[in-house]
């Protein structure tokens, strides 16, 4: 078991690692696992990506969005995943839950990214592991070369700005930084529908990912939005973020009036 293991060119850290020998390939096999100690917790305004946890004052980014991205991100930078990503996946633990208190969740479509389980799922959660790790094989092996491994170079901002504007998805958003586009999306779809107007501001200091959110806002803004919007959602964007003071780090939270959410970070970052 890797517990608080970095991700590569970045200050993340995953909840746990547990590495081991596949039980059917007799191959390296790693389990990102997500812990999250929420009891109660509701997708915000039926989005599936935004979720509202009960006594929280920000939004979070669903958890099996959240677990897939750095199942994805290691995959992306870590060498020892560079020819077998397959053996790299990642699951959701919420030891503290009901299925009562997060059914939302449960029935998210972003499950399709993750597995979720909660405490009274435990015996699922196991057998899930099992299916993983095989029960009597030593895992050092394949946590040393975790550990060890190499970081493959990122990826340069500027020489894939036009395929990710093309193909949306060349970064992948970790944490706050999905949570910021996901709401900023949510509140583009809401202004045309109502055909009223909405500012969000993502404020943060440099490298937290602001160019590589505003990047993913124009990609996913014609495609999630619809043709009606595209001409307006690029001239706003090039607008906001030409002039924006963005925040992207953890610990924000959500301040909304009637036509304008603001982001903001506290001054403790905090983890939930």
């Amino acid at each position: 078991m890797v517990l608080e293991h970095r991700l590569p060119l970045t200050s993340k850290r995953t909840d746990a690692i547990l590495a081991g020998v596949h039980p059917r390939t007799g191959d390296h096999s790693y389990v990102v696992v997500e812990l999250k100690q929420w009891s109660e917790a509701h997708l915000w305004e039926d989005n599936d990506a935004l979720v509202e946890v009960d006594g929280a004052r920000y939004l979070s980014s669903h958890p099996s969005t959240q677990v897939a991205g750095y199942v994805q991100y290691l995959r992306d930078f870590s060498k020892a995943f560079e020819h077998t990503p397959d053996q790299l996946q990642g699951v959701v633990y919420l030891h503290n839950a009901t299925d009562f208190g997060v059914g939302d969740l449960l029935a998210s479509k972003e499950l399709a990214q993750a597995p979720m389980f909660t405490g009274e799922r435990r015996s699922q959660f196991i057998a899930h592991l099992q299916s993983l790790l095989a029960k009597d094989a030593s895992g050092a092996e394949a946590a040393d070369r975790l550990i060890g491994s190499k970081t493959a170079p990122s990826k340069q901002l500027m020489s894939v700005v036009a395929k990710e504007i093309r193909e949306q998805e060349q970064f992948v958003l970790l944490d706050e930084q999905k949570t910021a586009r996901d709401l900023v999306l949510h509140q583009v779809k809401k202004a045309v529908s109502s055909d009223s107007k909405s500012v969000v501001l993502v404020t943060g200091g440099p490298g937290s990912g602001k160019s590589v959110i505003a990047l993913s806002l124009m990609g996913n803004l014609p495609v999630r939005v619809g043709r009606r919007s595209t001409r307006r959602g690029r001239a706003a964007s090039h607008r906001r973020f030409g002039r924006s003071r963005a925040r992207a780090p953890r610990g924000r939270r959500a301040c909304s009036s009637t036509s304008t959410t603001s982001w903001r970070q506290s001054a403790t970052a905090s983890r939930c």
